[in-house]
């Protein structure tokens, strides 16, 4: 079979590009509201091991989810400036695509025998690779795999990237989901929590951005026309094309960022319309999940988790009223003349 660079193949390639630097940027929004992670699933004060905010957690009593959001530049996430709704609308937008694309890709490269380009059929792949590495540390360039159009680095990269990654990143992205996380419970407990899902969503993200740091930098090696000649025409007889084509492919994608950026920002209801007609057809079926939530003692953050002088200091949801009728309130123990008002 010849290994080579369908049309189906190449358009996927194109719009990968746009789903997963759309689902970066709108990531990067999302995690700004909460720009900490963690190795359980327990959020105690000063227990992240890793943090993205040079905002530091308030000390007095009424310590607040909100005081930890962080405002990023819109040159970074997508639309910023605290705009968690809709970064999750261009999250979930760019989810649909970046799913259905790679579902369909997997449906083809199985049927059409395709896969394997990725799946080694024989140990001597990974001596192969090996002395692939070798030979980029020499800084010569390994020759492909037999019958391939790249060598053995590459197809398992490429291999790795495909079948293992993007499917531990759809995962635990879905975990996100309270619906979901709550319905299969046991899952989520067996995968460390919800904050440990996120803690692998997040190195799945920083897998990506290295691979395709990597893979810009090969195809430079390798010669920028040659390569992209063949994502573009199929084939590497026409370089210069290839390179001009292709360059000007990923200029639009700039643009489609630079639109999407301000659009968002100055009308935010035209993405949430958007949003609805693409996304909310399936994501209304995760309502119909019956909850099978389970906590014991494990879920809960007591004193033997809690780091020395930190027990009055767990996020609230918000800060008590100020004003003269509460602190009157306060004042008097909420005694007497406390009265809550049920209606709606």
């Amino acid at each position: 079979m010849e290994f080579g660079f369908p049309w189906w193949l190449r358009v996927e390639h194109f719009l990968n590009i746009i789903f997963l630097s759309f689902l970066i940027r709108s990531g990067i929004e999302i995690l700004g509201t909460y720009p900490k992670l963690y190795r359980s699933q327990h959020t105690v004060p000063g227990t992240a091991w890793a943090q993205f905010t040079i905002q530091r957690a308030a000390k007095h009593k009424y310590y607040t989810v909100g005081g930890e959001y962080d405002d990023y530049s819109p040159r970074l996430s997508l639309p910023g400036r605290g705009l968690l709704g809709l970064g999750r609308y261009w999250h979930f937008i760019a989810v649909t695509g970046f799913v259905t694309s790679w579902v369909i890709y997997i449906v083809l490269l199985f049927g059409t025998g395709q896969w394997r380009r990725y799946i080694p059929t024989s140990l001597d792949t990974f001596v192969q690779a090996g002395r692939g590495m070798l030979s980029y540390m020499a800084f010569v360039v390994p020759d492909p795999v037999g019958g391939m159009p790249f060598n053995a680095i590459q197809q398992l990269s490429y291999g790795f990237v495909f079948l293992i990654l993007t499917p531990l990143v759809i995962v635990t992205g879905a975990f996100q989901s309270p619906a979901i996380a709550n319905h299969f419970s046991r899952i989520t407990r067996m995968m460390g929590g919800r904050q440990v899902i996120r803690t692998i969503h997040f190195l799945c993200m920083i897998g990506y951005i290295v691979f395709v740091v990597i893979h810009v930098a090969m195809v430079v090696l390798h010669g920028y026309g040659h390569e992209t000649s063949k994502i573009v025409f199929g084939h590497a007889d026409l370089p210069i094309a290839g390179g001009v084509v292709f360059t000007i492919g990923l200029a639009l994608v700039l643009v489609l960022h630079l639109i999407a950026t301000r659009w968002t920002l100055t009308d935010g209801r035209a993405v949430e319309k958007l949003h609805n007609l693409v996304v909310r057809p399936w994501s209304n079926l995760l309502y119909r999940l019956p909850a099978r939530m389970h906590y014991d003692r494990d879920n809960v953050s007591g004193k033997d988790v809690q780091l020395k002088n930190t027990t009055h200091n767990f996020r609230g949801s918000g800060r008590p009223p100020e004003t003269p009728e509460y602190l009157a309130l306060m004042a008097n123990c909420y005694e007497d003349d406390y009265v809550l008002e049920i209606g709606g």
